[in-house]
Formats: structure tokens, C-alpha cells, sequence
């Protein structure tokens, strides 16, 4: 792994990155495979890690992390330290818990982030432009490994099962 310096962490997150636009990450494959070397899952399955990897992932990627920390990264009012601070406060506990699940390559990018020595905030939006692009690329591979036939066994109710059921409870 190179030095902990904003160029080292940003080239290794872009060289990650590239990777994962042509092949499915090692570890998602495992994982889709059902390979959990810690065995996280509860019961011996591990559909709800899956569940949880597509969840949290998504949320750190897509659409509830990146506009939050994007803007506190635009206002002046927050520090260079402030937004240091609360990105480490934000990002870390999902990432461990992604390591947990067998995400590690993403939970040490996310800690050699925090752990960066930047020089401007401008540093730090940058780095994390990449690091999004890296997590929601981590969640496309997850979107398309997911085992959506699943949903085959919960079909959506029509008006006429809905009367149908509330002819057994009226007939009991």
C-alpha cells in the first residue's frame, strides 16, 4: 500500500476505480457467491448480508452521503477540520461495518482518508469526488449481483386477493 498523502490515496482509489469499470470486484464476487470467510449472516445464510452490503453501500455512494458532505464541503462556514471531523464521524462506522461484510478495500480507503493530512478543503472535495465514484461504482456491481428473483416468492396483491383473504378472516 503507498504512503498515506493526499496524490497516494487519490491514485490509489482512481487505479481501484478503473479496475472495478471492467471487472467485478473480488470481493462482491465471493460474497454473491456466498463465500463470507468471517460468516457474517445471521442463521448460516448470507442474504442479509447481501441486504445490508446493497443498503449501506447505496447510501454511501449514491444518495444520502455524497450531497451531505458535498455541501459541507462547499460552505465556508465549515472548516477544513470541521469537515474532516464529520466525515470521519459520518463515513467510518458504515465503512467498518462494510469490512465486516467483506468490504475491506473500502473501508481502507475510507480510513486512509480520515486519516490524510490535507492541505486545503479543495484537496479533500477532490479526493472525495473519487471516492464517491469508487463507492457507487461499488454499487452498480452490487445492483447487478443482487438476486433480485427473489422477489418472484413476495408477488404484489391484486383488489381481488385482498378480497379473497378478507373472505377467510370473515369465514372464521
Amino acid at each position: 500500500m503507498s504512503v498515506n498523502t493526499y496524490d497516494s490515496i487519490k491514485n490509489d482509489i482512481k487505479a481501484e476505480l478503473s479496475a472495478v469499470m471492467v471487472d467485478i470486484p473480488e470481493e462482491l464476487e465471493q460474497l454473491s457467491m456466498g463465500i463470507v470467510p468471517n460468516e457474517a449472516g445471521s442463521y448460516h445464510q448470507y442474504f442479509s448480508v447481501l441486504v445490508f452490503v446493497y443498503a449501506d453501500v447505496r447510501a454511501m455512494g449514491t444518495w444520502i452521503v455524497p450531497p451531505a458532505i458535498m455541501r459541507m464541503l462547499d460552505a465556508p462556514e465549515y472548516s477544513l477540520e470541521h469537515c474532516k471531523r464529520l466525515i470521519e464521524w459520518i463515513l467510518v462506522p458504515g465503512a467498518e461495518f462494510m469490512d465486516y461484510c467483506g468490504l475491506h478495500k473500502m473501508c481502507r480507503f475510507t480510513k486512509r482518508i480520515v486519516t490524510c493530512e490535507f492541505t486545503s478543503k479543495e484537496e479533500l472535495e477532490d479526493l472525495m469526488k473519487v471516492y464517491f465514484a469508487y463507492v457507487n461504482k461499488l454499487f452498480m456491481w452490487i445492483h447487478h449481483l443482487f438476486p433480485w428473483g427473489l422477489g418472484a416468492a413476495f408477488p404484489m396483491r391484486t383488489e381481488d386477493d385482498v378480497k379473497r383473504m378478507s373472505s377467510f378472516i370473515a369465514n372464521s
